[in-house]
Protein backbone atom coordinates (compact mmCIF):
# COMPACT_ATOMS: atom_id res chain seq x y z
CA UNK A 1 0.00 0.00 0.00
CA UNK A 2 1.88 3.14 -1.14
CA UNK A 3 1.66 6.19 0.76
CA UNK A 4 1.17 9.52 -0.73
CA UNK A 5 3.50 12.20 0.91
CA UNK A 6 2.69 16.12 0.75
CA UNK A 7 4.22 19.03 1.55
CA UNK A 8 1.35 22.29 3.40
CA UNK A 9 2.62 25.54 1.64
CA UNK A 10 0.62 29.42 1.53
CA UNK A 11 -1.41 30.12 -0.79
CA UNK A 12 1.00 33.05 -2.57
CA UNK A 13 3.52 30.21 -3.29
CA UNK A 14 1.58 29.71 -6.74
CA UNK A 15 4.86 28.91 -9.03
CA UNK A 16 5.93 26.01 -6.31
CA UNK A 17 2.01 24.72 -6.01
CA UNK A 18 2.52 23.31 -9.43
CA UNK A 19 4.57 20.35 -8.46
CA UNK A 20 3.52 17.55 -7.36
CA UNK A 21 2.92 16.00 -3.45
CA UNK A 22 2.54 19.90 -2.24
CA UNK A 23 -0.88 21.17 -1.27
CA UNK A 24 -1.86 25.01 -0.43
CA UNK A 25 -2.91 25.42 3.28
CA UNK A 26 -6.08 27.37 1.95
CA UNK A 27 -6.84 23.98 0.05
CA UNK A 28 -6.15 21.68 3.15
CA UNK A 29 -8.43 24.08 6.23
CA UNK A 30 -11.91 23.93 3.78
CA UNK A 31 -11.15 19.69 3.53
CA UNK A 32 -10.85 19.24 7.30
CA UNK A 33 -12.86 22.08 8.24
CA UNK A 34 -15.73 20.64 5.97
CA UNK A 35 -15.04 17.35 7.40
CA UNK A 36 -13.96 15.92 4.10
CA UNK A 37 -11.85 13.52 3.49
CA UNK A 38 -7.59 13.94 2.56
CA UNK A 39 -7.15 10.55 1.05
CA UNK A 40 -6.23 7.06 2.01
CA UNK A 41 -2.78 6.70 2.79
CA UNK A 42 -1.72 10.51 2.77
CA UNK A 43 0.53 11.99 5.59
CA UNK A 44 0.82 15.57 5.32
CA UNK A 45 4.63 17.92 6.12
CA UNK A 46 4.65 21.76 7.15
CA UNK A 47 6.30 23.42 4.42
CA UNK A 48 6.64 27.55 4.54
CA UNK A 49 5.04 30.35 4.12
CA UNK A 50 1.62 29.28 6.75
CA UNK A 51 1.21 30.94 9.46
CA UNK A 52 1.11 29.75 13.03
CA UNK A 53 -2.08 30.33 13.48
CA UNK A 54 -3.86 28.79 10.97
CA UNK A 55 -1.60 25.66 11.46
CA UNK A 56 -2.50 25.40 14.99
CA UNK A 57 -6.18 26.20 14.75
CA UNK A 58 -6.04 23.45 11.19
CA UNK A 59 -4.39 20.88 14.13
CA UNK A 60 -7.17 21.93 16.76
CA UNK A 61 -10.14 21.09 14.24
CA UNK A 62 -8.12 17.65 12.40
CA UNK A 63 -7.75 16.82 16.21
CA UNK A 64 -10.90 16.56 17.17
CA UNK A 65 -11.93 13.98 14.05
CA UNK A 66 -10.92 10.63 14.47
CA UNK A 67 -10.66 11.14 10.22
CA UNK A 68 -7.23 12.90 10.54
CA UNK A 69 -5.89 10.45 12.84
CA UNK A 70 -2.25 10.80 12.26
CA UNK A 71 -2.37 12.66 9.05
CA UNK A 72 -0.53 15.53 9.88
CA UNK A 73 3.13 14.71 10.81
CA UNK A 74 3.83 17.94 12.43
CA UNK A 75 3.22 19.13 15.63
CA UNK A 76 1.86 22.56 16.92
CA UNK A 77 3.80 25.45 15.57
CA UNK A 78 5.93 27.81 18.72
CA UNK A 79 7.67 30.86 17.39
CA UNK A 80 10.23 32.26 19.14
CA UNK A 81 8.46 35.32 21.10
CA UNK A 82 8.57 38.78 19.75
CA UNK A 83 10.82 39.60 22.30
CA UNK A 84 13.40 37.32 21.15
CA UNK A 85 13.77 38.03 17.64
CA UNK A 86 13.62 41.90 18.06
CA UNK A 87 10.18 42.28 16.00
CA UNK A 88 7.04 44.19 16.96
CA UNK A 89 4.56 42.31 14.56
CA UNK A 90 4.58 38.46 15.37
CA UNK A 91 4.24 37.42 11.72
CA UNK A 92 7.46 38.31 11.22
CA UNK A 93 9.27 36.15 13.77
CA UNK A 94 11.02 33.74 11.37
CA UNK A 95 12.37 30.76 13.64
CA UNK A 96 11.11 28.58 16.75
CA UNK A 97 12.66 28.82 20.08
CA UNK A 98 16.79 27.96 19.52
CA UNK A 99 17.46 24.70 21.34
CA UNK A 100 21.05 24.03 22.53
CA UNK A 101 22.41 20.94 21.13
CA UNK A 102 25.42 20.92 22.63
CA UNK A 103 28.40 23.33 23.85
CA UNK A 104 28.18 26.36 21.54
CA UNK A 105 25.85 24.61 19.03
CA UNK A 106 22.00 25.53 18.72
CA UNK A 107 19.57 25.08 16.70
CA UNK A 108 16.12 25.76 14.95
CA UNK A 109 13.76 25.29 12.34
CA UNK A 110 12.61 28.24 9.88
CA UNK A 111 9.52 28.88 10.14
CA UNK A 112 8.36 31.49 7.59
CA UNK A 113 5.00 33.48 7.01
CA UNK A 114 4.23 34.24 3.12
CA UNK A 115 2.91 38.05 4.75
CA UNK A 116 5.75 38.76 6.88
CA UNK A 117 7.63 41.85 5.36
CA UNK A 118 10.45 39.94 3.14
CA UNK A 119 7.81 37.54 1.49
CA UNK A 120 4.89 39.32 0.50
CA UNK A 121 6.48 41.49 -2.17
CA UNK A 122 9.27 39.39 -3.13
CA UNK A 123 8.52 36.25 -3.90
CA UNK A 124 10.50 35.19 -7.67
CA UNK A 125 10.06 31.64 -9.19
CA UNK A 126 9.97 28.37 -6.87
CA UNK A 127 12.59 29.44 -4.53
CA UNK A 128 12.67 31.07 -0.92
CA UNK A 129 14.38 34.56 -1.50
CA UNK A 130 18.11 34.61 -0.26
CA UNK A 131 17.11 37.76 2.18
CA UNK A 132 15.24 35.85 3.82
CA UNK A 133 17.12 33.39 4.38
CA UNK A 134 19.67 36.30 5.93
CA UNK A 135 16.85 37.41 8.24
CA UNK A 136 16.18 34.46 9.47
CA UNK A 137 19.50 33.88 10.73
CA UNK A 138 19.97 37.50 11.99
CA UNK A 139 16.62 36.15 13.99
CA UNK A 140 18.99 33.06 15.53
CA UNK A 141 21.52 34.88 16.80
CA UNK A 142 19.11 37.67 18.49
CA UNK A 143 17.43 34.75 20.23
CA UNK A 144 20.26 32.69 21.32
CA UNK A 145 22.10 35.45 22.70
CA UNK A 146 19.02 36.81 24.51
CA UNK A 147 18.31 33.04 25.36
CA UNK A 148 21.37 31.36 26.45
CA UNK A 149 23.98 34.65 27.64
CA UNK A 150 21.63 37.65 28.10
CA UNK A 151 19.17 35.78 30.15
CA UNK A 152 20.11 36.93 33.89
CA UNK A 153 20.81 40.34 33.15
CA UNK A 154 17.91 42.71 34.00
CA UNK A 155 18.83 45.30 31.60
CA UNK A 156 17.77 45.26 28.08
CA UNK A 157 21.24 45.37 25.31
CA UNK A 158 21.36 46.44 21.62
CA UNK A 159 23.07 44.51 19.11
CA UNK A 160 25.31 45.98 16.60
CA UNK A 161 26.44 44.02 13.28
CA UNK A 162 30.36 44.35 13.04
CA UNK A 163 30.63 42.44 10.06
CA UNK A 164 28.58 39.90 7.89
CA UNK A 165 29.94 37.12 5.37
CA UNK A 166 27.12 35.33 2.81
CA UNK A 167 27.80 32.16 0.79
CA UNK A 168 24.87 30.39 -0.97
CA UNK A 169 25.52 27.06 -2.61
CA UNK A 170 21.74 25.71 -3.63
CA UNK A 171 18.56 27.12 -4.25
CA UNK A 172 16.08 26.81 -0.61
CA UNK A 173 12.55 25.68 -1.37
CA UNK A 174 9.42 26.30 0.35
CA UNK A 175 9.87 22.89 2.21
CA UNK A 176 11.33 22.43 6.00
CA UNK A 177 14.47 24.23 6.56
CA UNK A 178 16.81 24.15 9.48
CA UNK A 179 19.65 26.64 10.74
CA UNK A 180 22.41 24.52 12.48
CA UNK A 181 24.37 27.54 14.87
CA UNK A 182 27.75 27.11 16.16
CA UNK A 183 29.98 30.39 18.17
CA UNK A 184 33.09 30.37 16.70
CA UNK A 185 34.66 33.32 19.84
CA UNK A 186 32.62 34.87 22.53
CA UNK A 187 34.35 37.83 24.49
CA UNK A 188 33.44 39.66 27.69
CA UNK A 189 35.07 42.90 26.71
CA UNK A 190 35.72 45.49 29.12
CA UNK A 191 34.11 48.15 27.34
CA UNK A 192 30.66 48.69 29.47
CA UNK A 193 28.32 46.55 28.67
CA UNK A 194 29.35 44.65 25.68
CA UNK A 195 29.75 40.92 24.78
CA UNK A 196 31.60 40.48 21.15
CA UNK A 197 30.70 37.26 19.77
CA UNK A 198 31.51 35.75 16.16
CA UNK A 199 29.24 32.83 15.29
CA UNK A 200 28.52 30.70 11.91
CA UNK A 201 25.20 29.45 10.46
CA UNK A 202 24.18 26.41 8.02
CA UNK A 203 21.21 26.78 6.62
CA UNK A 204 20.47 23.12 5.79
CA UNK A 205 17.76 21.61 3.33
CA UNK A 206 17.16 17.79 2.54
CA UNK A 207 20.46 17.29 5.04
CA UNK A 208 22.27 19.32 2.42
CA UNK A 209 23.90 23.29 3.40
CA UNK A 210 22.46 25.35 1.16
CA UNK A 211 23.83 28.73 2.50
CA UNK A 212 27.04 29.69 4.87
CA UNK A 213 26.04 32.99 7.30
CA UNK A 214 28.91 34.10 9.49
CA UNK A 215 28.09 37.14 12.03
CA UNK A 216 30.55 39.35 14.13
CA UNK A 217 28.24 41.17 16.24
CA UNK A 218 28.37 42.98 19.88
CA UNK A 219 25.72 43.78 22.19
CA UNK A 220 25.78 47.05 24.29
CA UNK A 221 23.75 48.13 27.70
CA UNK A 222 21.27 49.57 26.62
CA UNK A 223 21.77 53.02 28.49
CA UNK A 224 25.51 53.16 27.04
CA UNK A 225 24.57 52.75 23.53
CA UNK A 226 21.77 55.13 23.43
CA UNK A 227 23.74 58.18 24.51
CA UNK A 228 26.32 57.41 21.92
CA UNK A 229 23.81 56.78 19.27
CA UNK A 230 22.43 60.08 19.83
CA UNK A 231 25.39 61.54 20.12
CA UNK A 232 26.38 60.14 17.12
CA UNK A 233 23.51 61.14 15.46
CA UNK A 234 23.40 65.04 16.16
CA UNK A 235 27.24 64.76 14.43
CA UNK A 236 26.61 63.31 11.71
CA UNK A 237 23.14 65.46 10.84
CA UNK A 238 25.93 68.54 11.85
CA UNK A 239 28.91 66.86 9.42
CA UNK A 240 26.10 66.26 6.40
CA UNK A 241 25.64 70.06 6.57
CA UNK A 242 29.17 71.14 7.12
CA UNK A 243 29.50 68.96 3.50
CA UNK A 244 26.53 70.00 1.80
CA UNK A 245 27.25 73.70 2.41
CA UNK A 246 30.62 72.94 0.13
CA UNK A 247 29.14 71.54 -2.54
CA UNK A 248 27.17 74.21 -3.46
CA UNK A 249 30.71 75.80 -4.78
CA UNK A 250 32.26 75.87 -7.89
CA UNK A 251 34.34 72.78 -8.84
CA UNK A 252 37.92 73.60 -9.86
CA UNK A 253 39.08 70.98 -12.42
CA UNK A 254 41.89 68.51 -11.64
CA UNK A 255 43.78 69.80 -14.75
CA UNK A 256 43.21 73.34 -13.34
CA UNK A 257 44.87 72.58 -10.21
CA UNK A 258 47.25 70.38 -11.60
CA UNK A 259 48.66 73.97 -13.41
CA UNK A 260 47.81 76.05 -11.19
CA UNK A 261 47.86 75.46 -7.11
CA UNK A 262 46.78 78.05 -5.05
CA UNK A 263 49.09 76.75 -2.40
CA UNK A 264 48.98 74.38 0.02
CA UNK A 265 47.07 74.28 3.77
CA UNK A 266 49.02 72.02 6.23
CA UNK A 267 46.48 70.57 8.84
CA UNK A 268 47.93 69.29 12.46
CA UNK A 269 45.52 66.26 12.97
CA UNK A 270 44.98 65.32 16.87
CA UNK A 271 43.18 68.00 18.58
CA UNK A 272 42.88 70.17 15.14
CA UNK A 273 41.21 68.22 12.67
CA UNK A 274 39.87 65.31 14.96
CA UNK A 275 39.57 65.33 18.74
CA UNK A 276 41.20 62.58 20.03
CA UNK A 277 45.08 61.66 19.93
CA UNK A 278 45.35 59.31 17.41
CA UNK A 279 48.69 57.30 18.66
CA UNK A 280 47.09 56.68 22.16
CA UNK A 281 43.64 55.77 20.63
CA UNK A 282 45.65 53.20 18.54
CA UNK A 283 46.91 51.61 21.61
CA UNK A 284 43.77 51.48 23.95
CA UNK A 285 42.24 50.30 20.88
CA UNK A 286 44.79 47.29 20.49
CA UNK A 287 44.43 46.39 24.70
CA UNK A 288 40.24 46.87 24.33
CA UNK A 289 40.40 44.62 21.37
CA UNK A 290 42.81 42.48 22.25
CA UNK A 291 44.73 42.74 19.21
CA UNK A 292 48.51 42.00 20.63
CA UNK A 293 49.57 39.48 18.48
CA UNK A 294 51.34 42.19 15.59
CA UNK A 295 53.57 43.77 18.18
CA UNK A 296 56.57 42.57 20.05
CA UNK A 297 56.19 44.47 22.93
CA UNK A 298 53.05 44.40 25.57
CA UNK A 299 50.75 47.21 24.80
CA UNK A 300 49.57 47.91 28.03
CA UNK A 301 53.21 48.40 29.88
CA UNK A 302 54.18 50.68 27.05
CA UNK A 303 51.03 52.93 27.73
CA UNK A 304 51.95 53.26 31.34
CA UNK A 305 56.20 53.72 30.29
CA UNK A 306 54.25 56.67 27.97
CA UNK A 307 52.42 58.26 30.30
CA UNK A 308 55.15 58.03 33.12
CA UNK A 309 57.35 60.29 30.66
CA UNK A 310 54.67 62.47 29.98
CA UNK A 311 54.72 63.03 33.73
CA UNK A 312 58.17 63.56 34.19
CA UNK A 313 57.85 66.08 31.38
CA UNK A 314 59.93 64.87 28.90
CA UNK A 315 60.16 66.50 25.44
CA UNK A 316 57.57 65.00 23.10
CA UNK A 317 60.09 64.37 20.19
CA UNK A 318 61.82 61.92 22.95
CA UNK A 319 58.27 59.87 23.70
CA UNK A 320 57.33 59.99 20.00
CA UNK A 321 60.69 57.96 19.65
CA UNK A 322 59.92 55.76 22.59
CA UNK A 323 56.30 54.92 21.50
CA UNK A 324 57.31 53.56 17.61
CA UNK A 325 59.20 51.02 19.47
CA UNK A 326 56.47 48.82 19.62
CA UNK A 327 56.39 48.10 15.88
CA UNK A 328 59.85 46.60 15.80
CA UNK A 329 59.78 43.83 13.59
CA UNK A 330 56.10 43.99 12.78
CA UNK A 331 54.86 43.37 9.35
CA UNK A 332 53.92 47.02 7.14
CA UNK A 333 50.70 44.87 6.23
CA UNK A 334 49.83 43.86 9.47
CA UNK A 335 49.97 47.27 10.80
CA UNK A 336 48.68 49.33 8.18
CA UNK A 337 45.15 46.93 8.55
CA UNK A 338 44.94 47.33 12.08
CA UNK A 339 44.80 50.85 11.32
CA UNK A 340 41.77 50.50 9.54
CA UNK A 341 40.26 48.59 12.29
CA UNK A 342 41.18 51.25 14.53
CA UNK A 343 39.30 54.12 12.04
CA UNK A 344 36.56 51.98 12.45
CA UNK A 345 36.52 51.11 16.33
CA UNK A 346 37.15 55.07 17.10
CA UNK A 347 35.39 57.15 14.45
CA UNK A 348 32.10 54.96 12.88
CA UNK A 349 30.03 54.93 15.57
CA UNK A 350 31.42 58.57 16.57
CA UNK A 351 31.27 60.89 14.36
CA UNK A 352 31.62 64.00 17.54
CA UNK A 353 35.36 62.90 17.11
CA UNK A 354 35.77 65.38 13.50
CA UNK A 355 36.11 68.84 14.31
CA UNK A 356 33.45 69.83 11.81
CA UNK A 357 34.69 73.53 11.53
CA UNK A 358 38.11 71.70 10.64
CA UNK A 359 36.09 69.21 8.23
CA UNK A 360 34.70 72.11 6.21
CA UNK A 361 37.94 74.27 6.08
CA UNK A 362 39.76 71.06 4.54
CA UNK A 363 36.66 70.85 1.74
CA UNK A 364 36.85 74.31 0.98
CA UNK A 365 40.56 74.49 0.44
CA UNK A 366 40.41 71.57 -1.59
CA UNK A 367 37.68 73.05 -3.65
CA UNK A 368 39.82 76.15 -4.14
CA UNK A 369 42.76 74.58 -5.92
CA UNK A 370 44.69 74.28 -2.61
CA UNK A 371 46.99 70.41 -1.89
CA UNK A 372 45.40 69.71 1.59
CA UNK A 373 48.49 67.79 3.32
CA UNK A 374 48.03 66.49 7.22
CA UNK A 375 51.02 67.05 9.43
CA UNK A 376 51.57 65.02 12.55
CA UNK A 377 54.30 63.18 14.53
CA UNK A 378 51.32 60.03 14.04
CA UNK A 379 52.13 57.59 11.33
CA UNK A 380 50.79 57.08 8.51
CA UNK A 381 48.93 53.45 9.08
CA UNK A 382 46.50 55.79 11.06
CA UNK A 383 46.78 58.96 9.19
CA UNK A 384 45.76 57.66 6.15
CA UNK A 385 42.25 55.83 7.21
CA UNK A 386 41.69 59.75 8.25
CA UNK A 387 42.70 61.02 5.02
CA UNK A 388 40.77 58.51 2.89
CA UNK A 389 37.42 59.32 4.93
CA UNK A 390 38.22 63.05 3.85
CA UNK A 391 39.66 62.97 0.88
CA UNK A 392 43.32 64.36 2.22
CA UNK A 393 46.34 62.58 0.02
CA UNK A 394 49.36 63.75 1.39
CA UNK A 395 50.93 63.39 4.88
CA UNK A 396 54.38 65.05 6.52
CA UNK A 397 54.36 62.49 9.07
CA UNK A 398 57.07 60.31 11.40
CA UNK A 399 59.65 58.87 9.18
CA UNK A 400 59.55 54.95 10.07
CA UNK A 401 62.14 53.10 9.22
CA UNK A 402 61.32 49.56 7.05
CA UNK A 403 63.44 46.97 6.06
CA UNK A 404 62.33 44.31 3.95
CA UNK A 405 58.47 44.27 4.76
CA UNK A 406 58.63 45.17 8.47
CA UNK A 407 59.08 48.38 10.58
CA UNK A 408 62.55 48.75 12.74
CA UNK A 409 60.80 50.42 15.57
CA UNK A 410 63.21 53.53 14.37
CA UNK A 411 62.86 56.79 12.85
CA UNK A 412 64.71 57.47 9.85
CA UNK A 413 64.81 61.45 10.91
CA UNK A 414 63.47 63.75 13.45
CA UNK A 415 59.80 63.57 14.87
CA UNK A 416 57.15 65.79 13.28
CA UNK A 417 56.72 67.47 16.30
CA UNK A 418 57.21 71.09 16.84
CA UNK A 419 60.25 72.12 14.75
CA UNK A 420 59.99 69.25 12.70
CA UNK A 421 56.45 70.27 11.55
CA UNK A 422 57.76 73.37 10.11
CA UNK A 423 61.12 71.27 8.18
CA UNK A 424 58.66 68.92 6.95
CA UNK A 425 56.47 71.65 5.30
CA UNK A 426 59.75 74.09 4.09
CA UNK A 427 60.46 70.37 1.90
CA UNK A 428 57.16 69.78 0.88
CA UNK A 429 56.76 73.34 -0.14
CA UNK A 430 59.94 72.77 -2.32
CA UNK A 431 59.35 69.63 -3.53
CA UNK A 432 55.59 70.61 -4.54
CA UNK A 433 56.70 74.35 -5.95
CA UNK A 434 54.67 76.87 -4.24
CA UNK A 435 55.19 79.89 -2.42
CA UNK A 436 54.97 79.63 1.38
CA UNK A 437 53.05 83.34 1.79
CA UNK A 438 49.95 81.81 -0.01
CA UNK A 439 49.75 78.51 2.25
CA UNK A 440 47.54 77.65 5.26
CA UNK A 441 48.61 75.97 8.21
CA UNK A 442 45.87 75.01 11.17
CA UNK A 443 47.41 73.95 14.45
CA UNK A 444 46.03 73.72 18.72
CA UNK A 445 49.01 73.43 20.43
CA UNK A 446 52.05 75.59 21.54
CA UNK A 447 54.72 73.08 20.00
CA UNK A 448 52.66 74.10 16.63
CA UNK A 449 53.90 77.55 16.98
CA UNK A 450 56.82 76.69 13.92
CA UNK A 451 54.64 75.30 11.96
CA UNK A 452 52.30 78.34 12.08
CA UNK A 453 55.05 80.59 11.76
CA UNK A 454 56.67 79.66 8.67
CA UNK A 455 53.48 79.96 5.73
CA UNK A 456 51.28 83.03 5.04
CA UNK A 457 48.32 82.17 6.67
CA UNK A 458 48.47 80.61 10.37
CA UNK A 459 45.46 79.89 12.04
CA UNK A 460 45.70 78.49 15.54
CA UNK A 461 42.44 76.58 16.56
CA UNK A 462 40.90 76.83 19.83
CA UNK A 463 43.78 78.02 21.23
CA UNK A 464 45.08 77.79 24.98
CA UNK A 465 46.33 80.99 26.97
CA UNK A 466 50.03 79.55 26.51
CA UNK A 467 49.88 79.43 22.83
CA UNK A 468 48.13 82.83 22.82
CA UNK A 469 50.80 84.48 24.52
CA UNK A 470 53.40 82.74 22.23
CA UNK A 471 51.56 83.90 19.00
CA UNK A 472 51.58 87.67 20.52
CA UNK A 473 54.85 87.52 21.19
CA UNK A 474 56.35 86.43 17.83
CA UNK A 475 53.75 89.06 16.17
CA UNK A 476 51.67 86.23 14.54
CA UNK A 477 48.33 87.72 16.08
CA UNK A 478 45.37 89.35 14.48
CA UNK A 479 41.56 88.54 14.16
CA UNK A 480 41.43 86.28 11.32
CA UNK A 481 44.61 84.20 12.79
CA UNK A 482 42.77 82.81 16.17
CA UNK A 483 40.33 79.73 14.73
CA UNK A 484 37.84 79.47 17.49
CA UNK A 485 35.29 76.16 16.61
Amino acid sequence: MNTRRFFIVGDSFSKFLENSGVVSIGEIEHKVFSGEELGKNSLFFLGQGVAAERINALLDSAGSSPTYKNTFCFSRIKKSGQQLVHKSNSINSMITEPKKTSEHCYEADVLVDEHCDEIRDHIAGQHIPGMVLVEASRQMFLAVTELFFLNEYTTKFYFVINSTFVEYYKFVFPLDIKIYYSIVNVDASSREGRLKFSVSMDIVQNEKSCAKIDYEFSTYEIDFLVQKEGTAAASAIALRHERREVSHMPPVSSASQARNHLGAAYFDVDNTVINIKSMFSFLEFAEVEKEYSAFSRNVKELSNELREMKEQKIKREEVNKHYYGILEGTKVSEIEALGRAWFKYAFYDNPAVFNLSIVNSIAKHRQKGFLCVFVSGSFEALLKPIGDYLDVKSFICAPLEVVGDRYTGKLTGEPVIGQGKAVGIKKHVSDFGVDLATCFAYGDDITDIPMLSCVGNPRLVNPSGAAKYEYKNRGLLSEESIFET
